[in-house]
């Protein structure tokens, strides 16, 4: 089946293929079949209310003024085959912006149910408290140390050994040339929130707490061993906070393979797939 121009621009937009050949073999038989969700496992945030709920029903407009009832999480499978398969093709920001939220929600449900049936043996993940979570114990690159701006932008904006860093993952937080005036303090999530600035320091990145810039919010932690290794994954969502930034949660799997290390990325799925691109 052709894929229609809007269908290729909105995999694009939200980079649902981007992984590695395995899972995404995998997440294509997963899409060929109908999606058994439990319900409760899942949290989202209720069309235009804005409230907390477990599931919604959500109508979805097409080019022809005609509109479809989706129940998510159960019609995931449905609007993801529909939107790679060009069906999706909203034409006004309305239906535009429903749509981009079923997809995300949906990249979330179909991520969690990648393996849903695996029995994990070894679990170093779930006795960690993510909602004060130091941004140190996150995959993130420490090699952040530059204080010129040129060097900063080269060792610090992009990948690193493999590594997203924080300012290439999370690209809308403000970053402040070093400063000793500037009083700095360790970067972490309080309660599930960080807003602040990124500072540039000779011991690597810090913060400037302020509760009037950008930020992130994780508003969920979801346990499941997303690619079958025995090993328990953790999947976070965080939300980016602040005037001018995309209003759709940024997906974070981690794991860890004894309790004493700190976090890394699950292998097979790319960090250019979880960032927020839009």
């Amino acid at each position: 089946m052709k894929i229609s121009k809007t269908g290729k621009i909105m995999m694009k937009r939200f980079r649902f293929l981007s992984m590695s050949p395995k899972l995404l073999l995998a997440t294509l038989l997963i899409l060929s079949l109908p999606l058994q969700a439990e319900q409760d496992r899942f949290i989202f945030a209720m069309p235009f209310s804005g409230d907390k709920g477990t599931h919604y029903d959500i109508q979805l407009g097409y080019a022809n003024d005609e509109n479809k009832k989706f129940h998510i999480p159960d019609d995931c499978s449905n609007i993801i085959n529909m939107v790679n398969f060009g069906t999706a093709n909203p034409i006004n920001l309305i239906d535009r912006k429903l749509w981009f939220k079923a997809i995300n929600d949906c990249r979330y449900v179909m991520m969690l149910g990648m393996n849903e049936n695996s029995q994990p043996e070894k679990d170093f993940v779930s006795n960690y408290d993510y909602f004060n979570a130091r941004l140190a114990d996150l995959p993130f690159s420490s090699q952040c140390k530059a204080t010129d701006e040129e060097i900063f932008q080269k060792q610090c904006g992009e990948v690193q050994d493999g590594k997203p860093t924080i300012r290439s993952y999370f690209p809308f937080l403000e970053v402040l040339p070093n400063d000793k005036d500037v009083e700095t303090q360790e970067c972490r999530f309080t309660n599930g929130l960080f807003r602040g600035r990124l500072v540039r320091t000779d011991e690597g990145i810090r913060c400037q707490k302020d509760r009037r810039t950008k930020g992130l919010r994780l508003i969920s932690v979801d346990y499941t061993d997303l690619n079958n290794d025995s090993y328990m994954d953790v999947v976070l969502r965080i939300m980016p906070l602040g005037r001018g930034v995309s209003r759709f949660p940024i997906l974070l799997p981690l794991t860890r393979f004894n309790p004493d290390t700190t976090f890394s990325l699950v292998e097979g799925i790319t960090y250019d797939y979880l960032r927020d691109n839009r």
